[in-house]
């Protein structure tokens, strides 16, 4: 009986066994809980698990729904928005974007949910149960979003699960590189090449550059000519500055929050403040097109300023303009110039003579004996 027992506890699924790893167990037990998650649904049964954001349908709204039902709804796209559990599987959309081209236009929502060419849906993966090391979804509210200029199906995305994640819409499954250790707060990423700025809600270094290809942080922007008052960055909008003309590279960011009271240029390179624009209230949203800058924030006033760094300027060398020697000049053999020449010429023999004078005198000298 205890053998029996025994044998019993070492085979159970929730177990290991020596001839088992652990990553087998784990995709066994986490198809098993699909499978069945997925029967549920369609037999039309409530999910067993919590939503993150449940909501049901007020009285007002199901009379309204069920009046409209054959008009609005009926044999239409909008059928699932009838759905009881269709709030608990999108939420409300926190942030969108189109693709360079418009080709995609990428969606997210309140429940870590990523809707573009394919549907990255965090409730369905159920990632309570999936190690934080293997989780390709997001988990909170997705607040930041931004798609990749030179290649359309690329894009970056921030959520208030303290990850930046980057998808490619050709990988069906999740995303293909997450970074951990930021504290995205509002719509503070942007793209530029192989990098990825990311601004975070923390009074210090809370500007950071993420690489794409080699997968890592590659350097805290510490300012070093900050002005000394300021109650720390805590940033809110940060973005490149978009002018293909003087930052092609990504030299320069904008970057705006509710510490500085301002919206400033930082020179990503050599990590100091280039220009700072006053701003009222706090900075929310950031965008450039060449020398032209636009923000706002809670303040009910839109700003926009240009920007000009003086060694953008080209040091414009005047050449002096060179004299041809092959042209004869007029003036070279007039009246004044005849007389100048004679002068010159008696000048020089009456120093020759002088000086024949004088050697001749002391030749005389020195042949007399003493």
């Amino acid at each position: 009986m205890a053998s029996s027992l025994l044998n019993t506890s070492t085979y159970s699924r929730f177990n290991l066994s020596q001839s088992e790893s652990d990553i087998q167990v784990f995709v066994k037990e986490y198809g098993y809980r699909i499978k069945k998650e997925f029967a549920r649904e369609d037999e039309g049964g409530r999910s067993a698990f919590v939503s993150f954001a449940e909501k049901k349908l007020s009285l007002a709204d199901v009379t309204w729904l069920q009046d409209n039902q054959e008009r609005f709804f009926k044999d239409t796209p909008n059928e699932n928005l009838l759905s009881l559990n269709y709030l608990s599987q999108t939420g409300y959309i926190c942030a969108m974007v189109y693709s360079h081209e418009g080709k995609y236009l990428v969606v997210g929502h309140s429940t870590g949910l990523i809707q573009a060419d394919i549907t990255y849906k965090v409730q369905k993966l159920r990632l309570q149960f999936i190690p934080k090391k293997l989780q390709r979804m997001h988990y909170g509210q997705v607040c930041a979003i931004r798609c990749h200029d030179q290649n359309p199906k690329i894009f970056a995305s921030g959520a208030w699960d303290n990850t930046l994640r980057i998808w490619d819409l050709r990988c069906k499954v999740g995303c293909v590189m997450t970074f951990e250790g930021v504290n995205i707060c509002s719509d503070s990423i942007d793209l530029n090449r192989d990098n990825c700025i990311v601004g975070s809600w923390q009074p210090t270094e809370a500007l950071t550059i993420w690489n794409l290809v080699a997968k890592k942080k590659l350097h805290t922007v510490r300012v070093q000519n900050r002005r000394p008052d300021v109650d720390g960055e805590y940033i809110y909008a940060c973005r490149y500055w978009r002018s293909k003309e003087y930052n092609r590279k990504g030299k320069y960011g904008i970057i705006g929050g509710s510490g500085t009271n301002c919206v400033e240029i930082i020179n990503l390179h050599n990590r100091y403040v280039s220009c700072s624009y006053p701003a009222p209230g706090t900075v929310l949203a950031i965008t450039s097109h060449n020398e032209k800058i636009a923000f706002g924030g809670t303040a009910p006033v839109l700003n926009i300023v240009s920007f000009h760094d003086p060694k953008h300027e080209k040091h414009n060398v005047e050449s002096e303009p060179e004299y041809d020697y092959t042209i004869r000049d007029p003036n070279w053999f007039d009246e004044k110039s005849n007389s100048d020449m004679k002068q010159t010429s008696q000048v020089k023999t009456t120093i020759s003579n002088v000086t024949s004078s004088l050697t001749r005198d002391a030749t005389s000298d020195i042949s007399q004996p003493i």
